[in-house]
């Protein structure tokens, strides 16, 4: 199995990104290309790792998008409509995680959260825009998600066509997107029985300043000693 990693960083999280990187020694097997998106380029010592700044990696920029947080509505259609990997398959990953032990799977995995969410306006708009009622009832939103470009080319519309629809459709708090409850739930119920779910332990981090780096640091090399596949290292704006 060939796929890639694809790591979603903000300025707030540059300091994070090395271990985030490190971290990916833990996935069995280990992606054959590394690609880190964020608004400035990068270069990193010891890892192969392409750098892509944010208006490289789409045809549309943030301010085609009047959500009121144009960033993350970004990062969710750049899962959903890169394609700039050498492979079909790729993870997408936050890139304020770290990984804490061996993560083993297949092309067909969906890793599940232990944190429980459900958030009515995704539902909604999976409803009324893809006629798709999910028949699972958990989440598939964690802080990583193997995507299929074949699987996604689909059901997904023509990017700027669909750009355009939620324009429309996110002036109503009705209506939500999250990319990875919308691909995991069709995947979940158009092949059925075809991807096996794999439950995931996690710990969360998060305060609204700047972490220093060696509390970064602290903060990985404590949770080495923890029952936990993950660690996420949040700030909050």
């Amino acid at each position: 199995m060939n796929y890639d990693a694809v790591i979603l960083s903000h300025p707030k999280d540059y300091n994070k990104l090395v271990y985030c990187l490190e971290s990916l020694s833990y996935l069995k097997p280990y992606p054959e290309n590394i690609y880190v998106v964020s608004p400035h380029k990068h270069e990193f010592n010891g890892i192969d790792v392409t750098s892509i700044q944010d208006h490289e990696a789409l045809e549309i920029t943030f301010e085609d998008i009047k959500y009121k947080r144009p960033f993350w509505i970004f990062q969710q259609l750049l899962g959903l409509y890169q394609d700039f990997t050498e492979n079909d398959l790729y993870m997408v990953i936050d890139g304020d995680i770290m990984f804490n032990r061996d993560i083993k799977f297949s092309g067909k995995t969906f890793f599940l959260s232990d944190r429980e969410q459900w958030h009515k306006p995704y539902f909604n708009f999976m409803k009324d825009y893809f006629n798709l009622v999910p028949n699972f009832d958990k989440t598939f939103i964690n802080d990583f998600m193997l995507f299929d470009k074949e699987i996604l080319r689909k059901f997904m519309p023509d990017l700027k066509d669909f750009v355009k629809d939620l324009n429309h459709w996110l002036q109503d708090e009705n209506y939500l997107l999250a990319d990875y409850e919308l691909y995991g739930h069709w995947v979940y119920n158009n092949m059925p029985g075809e991807y096996t779910l794999k439950p995931t332990k996690q710990k969360m981090f998060g305060q609204f300043d700047m972490w220093r780096d060696e509390h970064i640091k602290l903060i990985v090399e404590t949770c080495k000693e923890l029952d936990i596949d993950l660690l996420s290292i949040h700030t909050w704006t």
